[in-house]
Protein backbone atom coordinates (compact mmCIF):
# COMPACT_ATOMS: atom_id res chain seq x y z
CA UNK A 1 0.00 0.00 0.00
CA UNK A 2 1.13 3.24 -0.82
CA UNK A 3 -0.12 6.53 1.23
CA UNK A 4 -2.56 7.31 3.65
CA UNK A 5 -3.49 8.43 7.24
CA UNK A 6 -2.46 7.13 10.13
CA UNK A 7 -4.35 7.72 13.11
CA UNK A 8 -2.82 7.03 16.86
CA UNK A 9 -4.46 7.28 20.53
CA UNK A 10 -2.15 9.41 22.32
CA UNK A 11 -3.84 8.14 25.38
CA UNK A 12 -2.84 4.56 24.52
CA UNK A 13 -0.55 3.02 27.34
CA UNK A 14 0.27 0.24 24.94
CA UNK A 15 3.18 1.30 23.08
CA UNK A 16 3.27 -1.54 20.56
CA UNK A 17 -0.42 -1.27 19.69
CA UNK A 18 -0.35 -0.50 15.73
CA UNK A 19 -2.34 2.75 14.63
CA UNK A 20 -5.17 2.95 12.91
CA UNK A 21 -4.58 3.63 8.82
CA UNK A 22 -6.39 5.61 6.16
CA UNK A 23 -5.21 4.64 2.60
CA UNK A 24 -5.55 6.05 -0.47
CA UNK A 25 -5.46 3.79 -3.05
CA UNK A 26 -6.47 6.22 -6.20
CA UNK A 27 -3.43 8.34 -7.02
CA UNK A 28 -4.07 11.99 -7.26
CA UNK A 29 -3.87 13.90 -10.49
CA UNK A 30 -2.87 17.36 -11.22
CA UNK A 31 -2.00 19.36 -14.06
CA UNK A 32 -2.37 15.74 -16.19
CA UNK A 33 0.53 13.83 -13.58
CA UNK A 34 -0.60 10.94 -11.69
CA UNK A 35 1.35 11.52 -8.25
CA UNK A 36 2.00 9.46 -5.25
CA UNK A 37 -0.89 9.56 -2.04
CA UNK A 38 0.01 12.27 0.71
CA UNK A 39 0.36 10.45 4.17
CA UNK A 40 -0.61 12.86 7.42
CA UNK A 41 -1.65 11.86 10.96
CA UNK A 42 -4.62 12.20 12.96
CA UNK A 43 -4.22 12.27 17.14
CA UNK A 44 -7.66 10.68 18.26
CA UNK A 45 -10.75 8.24 17.54
CA UNK A 46 -12.76 11.67 17.66
CA UNK A 47 -11.29 12.78 14.64
CA UNK A 48 -11.83 9.09 13.04
CA UNK A 49 -15.32 9.13 13.61
CA UNK A 50 -15.67 12.74 12.12
CA UNK A 51 -13.61 11.42 9.34
CA UNK A 52 -16.45 8.53 8.85
CA UNK A 53 -19.33 11.17 9.64
CA UNK A 54 -17.73 13.32 6.93
CA UNK A 55 -16.42 10.89 4.13
CA UNK A 56 -18.20 7.52 5.02
CA UNK A 57 -19.91 5.49 2.16
CA UNK A 58 -23.33 6.70 3.10
CA UNK A 59 -24.88 3.33 1.80
CA UNK A 60 -22.02 1.68 4.15
CA UNK A 61 -22.82 4.04 7.32
CA UNK A 62 -26.35 2.94 7.20
CA UNK A 63 -26.08 -0.75 6.52
CA UNK A 64 -24.16 -0.64 9.56
CA UNK A 65 -26.64 0.94 12.09
CA UNK A 66 -29.29 -1.26 10.64
CA UNK A 67 -27.23 -3.88 11.17
CA UNK A 68 -27.20 -2.87 15.17
CA UNK A 69 -23.16 -1.36 14.15
CA UNK A 70 -21.98 -5.14 12.91
CA UNK A 71 -18.22 -4.01 11.50
CA UNK A 72 -16.25 -5.37 7.82
CA UNK A 73 -12.69 -6.43 9.14
CA UNK A 74 -9.59 -6.17 6.56
CA UNK A 75 -8.80 -9.63 5.43
CA UNK A 76 -4.84 -9.39 4.15
CA UNK A 77 -3.52 -9.37 7.29
CA UNK A 78 -5.17 -12.95 8.43
CA UNK A 79 -4.46 -16.25 7.21
CA UNK A 80 -8.12 -16.81 5.67
CA UNK A 81 -8.52 -18.60 2.95
CA UNK A 82 -8.67 -17.67 -0.36
CA UNK A 83 -6.20 -14.68 -0.61
CA UNK A 84 -7.39 -11.75 -2.47
CA UNK A 85 -4.81 -12.79 -4.96
CA UNK A 86 -6.72 -15.76 -5.56
CA UNK A 87 -9.87 -14.35 -6.11
CA UNK A 88 -11.15 -13.17 -9.94
CA UNK A 89 -12.21 -9.75 -9.17
CA UNK A 90 -12.07 -8.48 -12.48
CA UNK A 91 -14.32 -11.29 -13.59
CA UNK A 92 -16.43 -10.36 -10.67
CA UNK A 93 -16.97 -6.37 -10.88
CA UNK A 94 -16.23 -6.34 -14.67
CA UNK A 95 -19.43 -6.74 -15.95
CA UNK A 96 -21.09 -3.96 -13.75
CA UNK A 97 -18.65 -1.61 -12.22
CA UNK A 98 -16.28 0.11 -14.51
CA UNK A 99 -13.02 0.80 -13.62
CA UNK A 100 -10.84 3.48 -12.54
CA UNK A 101 -11.06 5.75 -15.53
CA UNK A 102 -7.10 7.39 -15.30
CA UNK A 103 -5.53 3.72 -13.98
CA UNK A 104 -7.41 1.38 -15.80
CA UNK A 105 -7.29 -0.62 -12.14
CA UNK A 106 -9.41 -1.32 -9.32
CA UNK A 107 -8.83 -0.66 -5.52
CA UNK A 108 -10.26 -3.59 -4.43
CA UNK A 109 -9.97 -5.04 -0.71
CA UNK A 110 -11.00 -8.27 0.90
CA UNK A 111 -12.84 -8.50 4.01
CA UNK A 112 -14.83 -10.51 6.16
CA UNK A 113 -18.26 -10.34 8.65
CA UNK A 114 -19.44 -12.56 10.88
CA UNK A 115 -17.17 -15.78 12.14
CA UNK A 116 -15.37 -15.31 8.77
CA UNK A 117 -13.65 -12.15 10.19
CA UNK A 118 -10.52 -12.83 12.32
CA UNK A 119 -10.40 -12.03 16.32
CA UNK A 120 -7.27 -9.42 15.39
CA UNK A 121 -8.26 -7.73 12.23
CA UNK A 122 -8.83 -3.88 11.73
CA UNK A 123 -12.09 -3.03 11.20
CA UNK A 124 -12.42 -1.50 7.65
CA UNK A 125 -14.18 1.65 6.52
CA UNK A 126 -14.53 2.99 3.10
CA UNK A 127 -14.47 6.56 2.43
CA UNK A 128 -15.01 8.90 -0.69
CA UNK A 129 -13.47 11.20 -1.92
CA UNK A 130 -14.02 15.02 -0.98
CA UNK A 131 -15.63 15.87 -4.29
CA UNK A 132 -18.62 13.10 -3.75
CA UNK A 133 -18.79 13.70 0.10
CA UNK A 134 -19.46 17.36 -0.45
CA UNK A 135 -22.79 18.42 0.14
CA UNK A 136 -23.81 19.59 -2.64
CA UNK A 137 -22.86 16.86 -4.70
CA UNK A 138 -26.19 14.44 -4.45
CA UNK A 139 -26.05 11.80 -7.16
CA UNK A 140 -21.99 12.12 -7.47
CA UNK A 141 -20.71 8.21 -8.00
CA UNK A 142 -18.37 7.81 -5.38
CA UNK A 143 -16.98 4.60 -6.74
CA UNK A 144 -17.90 2.42 -3.89
CA UNK A 145 -18.99 -1.02 -4.52
CA UNK A 146 -19.65 -4.31 -2.69
CA UNK A 147 -19.50 -7.57 -3.73
CA UNK A 148 -20.60 -11.07 -1.78
CA UNK A 149 -21.13 -14.74 -2.49
CA UNK A 150 -25.12 -14.55 -2.55
CA UNK A 151 -25.20 -18.07 -0.31
CA UNK A 152 -22.93 -16.59 2.15
CA UNK A 153 -19.24 -17.89 2.79
CA UNK A 154 -16.08 -17.81 1.26
CA UNK A 155 -15.53 -16.11 -2.06
CA UNK A 156 -14.19 -19.05 -4.21
CA UNK A 157 -10.75 -18.55 -5.65
CA UNK A 158 -10.16 -18.48 -9.63
CA UNK A 159 -8.73 -22.58 -9.39
CA UNK A 160 -11.82 -23.53 -7.80
CA UNK A 161 -14.26 -24.54 -10.66
CA UNK A 162 -18.06 -24.53 -9.44
CA UNK A 163 -19.68 -21.70 -10.09
CA UNK A 164 -20.61 -18.81 -7.67
CA UNK A 165 -23.35 -16.38 -7.75
CA UNK A 166 -21.85 -13.21 -6.58
CA UNK A 167 -23.96 -10.19 -5.71
CA UNK A 168 -22.64 -6.11 -6.37
CA UNK A 169 -23.94 -4.04 -4.35
CA UNK A 170 -25.95 -0.76 -6.02
CA UNK A 171 -25.81 -2.69 -9.33
CA UNK A 172 -27.76 -6.34 -7.96
CA UNK A 173 -30.78 -4.14 -6.15
CA UNK A 174 -33.66 -6.21 -4.61
CA UNK A 175 -31.58 -9.41 -4.43
CA UNK A 176 -29.65 -9.13 -0.83
CA UNK A 177 -28.64 -6.07 0.68
CA UNK A 178 -25.15 -5.09 2.08
CA UNK A 179 -26.90 -4.73 5.31
CA UNK A 180 -27.47 -8.62 5.42
CA UNK A 181 -24.09 -9.14 4.12
CA UNK A 182 -22.67 -7.33 7.54
CA UNK A 183 -25.23 -9.60 9.43
CA UNK A 184 -24.00 -12.98 7.54
CA UNK A 185 -20.51 -14.89 8.10
CA UNK A 186 -19.08 -13.65 4.51
CA UNK A 187 -16.38 -12.50 2.56
CA UNK A 188 -16.89 -9.19 0.73
CA UNK A 189 -14.85 -7.23 -1.62
CA UNK A 190 -14.75 -3.37 -1.57
CA UNK A 191 -13.83 -1.29 -4.04
CA UNK A 192 -13.08 2.14 -2.79
CA UNK A 193 -10.89 4.79 -3.33
CA UNK A 194 -9.85 5.34 0.31
CA UNK A 195 -10.71 3.71 3.37
CA UNK A 196 -9.81 3.91 7.17
CA UNK A 197 -8.96 0.67 9.22
CA UNK A 198 -9.48 0.96 12.85
CA UNK A 199 -7.73 -1.31 15.21
CA UNK A 200 -9.84 -3.94 17.90
CA UNK A 201 -8.39 -1.78 20.90
CA UNK A 202 -10.16 1.17 19.68
CA UNK A 203 -13.22 -0.54 18.41
CA UNK A 204 -15.41 -0.16 21.46
CA UNK A 205 -15.01 4.06 21.72
CA UNK A 206 -15.72 3.90 17.53
CA UNK A 207 -19.02 1.79 18.05
CA UNK A 208 -19.99 4.10 21.26
CA UNK A 209 -19.01 7.10 19.24
CA UNK A 210 -21.26 5.77 15.94
CA UNK A 211 -24.17 5.15 17.95
CA UNK A 212 -23.71 8.36 20.04
CA UNK A 213 -23.38 10.37 16.22
CA UNK A 214 -26.31 11.71 13.71
CA UNK A 215 -25.13 9.77 11.01
CA UNK A 216 -28.58 9.46 8.88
Amino acid sequence: WTGGFFVKDDNNPFQNRAPATLTTMEPSVEAGVIIAPTTSTVSSVQEALAMIESMGDKRFLHAVIASDYQFLYEESKTTKTPAASEIDVGGIFSQKVPTDSISGKRSVVLTAAGNLASSKAFSLWPLETAMCSSADTKGCDNGIHYAWPELGGSIRPTTDEATQNMIVDGIDCGKMSLEDALEGDMQVLVQAPSYLMVPKYMESNLRKGLQGAFLI
